[in-house]
């Protein structure tokens, strides 16, 4: 606040602009209040700014964007090849490319135009479809497409699960040894995090009930324990 801006000739020159382009945006600058022009004394950065607009959660709700969704995780790689045998990643390698980009192109020659514009926020509806249908035959739930949401990811879904039904004081039971990303993404979200054991029967929910009573969510990996590989028995489901 209060420091002293280049002079539109001078910024113009720097910047390879039209000094017209400059002037504008000072003047649309000076309107907002983030510029205060003095006279001789040039223009400076206004000594009362505006305050800026926080984005925050929703009382009783977990901050998710800000607090864990962007928080880095094992498994990300920011432009550097990633190692052999990581957590969570296939072989890269491997991918069919050639088949991956026939049927992208012929889906893409054939769609109809209204798989361009804006997609259903919960899905594309043939897929959830296929999904319930899926669902009733290998798993015997009883569920309607509208009831079906498809995600970004595991993720995505978490963060879906923390803001529509979380509170910061709530306790969620987390399988040990557990999967790596999930617990790094809700202990960043600020969730309270109780270790339950597994066995070789899955998560010991009588040894949940004893440690942690009062949780209200329980994150396990049920079909195939991350990382033991069990699975979690009918009784204790």
């Amino acid at each position: 606040a209060g420091q002293r801006v280049p002079a539109v000739r001078a910024l113009a020159t720097e910047l390879n602009l039209a000094r017209g382009t400059v002037e504008t945006a000072y003047r649309i600058l000076t309107d907002e209040g983030y510029l205060q022009v003095r006279g001789a004394a040039g223009t400076v950065v206004s000594p009362a700014l505006p305050a800026p607009a926080v984005v925050t959660a929703a009382p009783g709700r977990f901050a998710v964007a800000a607090a864990g969704a962007l928080a880095p995780t094992p498994g990300e790689y920011h432009g550097r090849e990633p190692e052999p045998l990581k957590l969570g990643l296939p072989a890269l390698d491997a991918f069919p490319r050639k088949v991956w980009n026939r049927i992208a192109g012929h889906r893409l020659r054939t769609g109809e135009p209204l798989t361009m514009a804006y997609p259903d926020p919960a899905g594309y509806g043939p897929l959830r479809e296929r999904i319930a249908t899926y669902l009733g035959l290998s798993r015997g739930v009883t569920c309607l497409p509208e009831q079906v949401f498809v995600t970004a990811g595991y993720r995505a879904t978490l963060e879906l699960v923390l803001r529509s039904l979380a509170t910061p004081d709530d306790v969620f039971w987390f399988e040990d040894p557990g999967y790596l990303q999930a617990q790094l993404f809700l202990r960043n979200a600020g969730a309270r995090l109780q270790p339950v054991p597994v066995d070789g029967h899955g998560l010991m929910v009588e040894e949940g009930v004893r440690r942690a009573p009062d949780a209200r969510f329980a994150l396990v990996t049920p079909s195939h324990q991350s990382p033991l590989g069990v699975t979690l028995s009918l009784e204790r489901r």
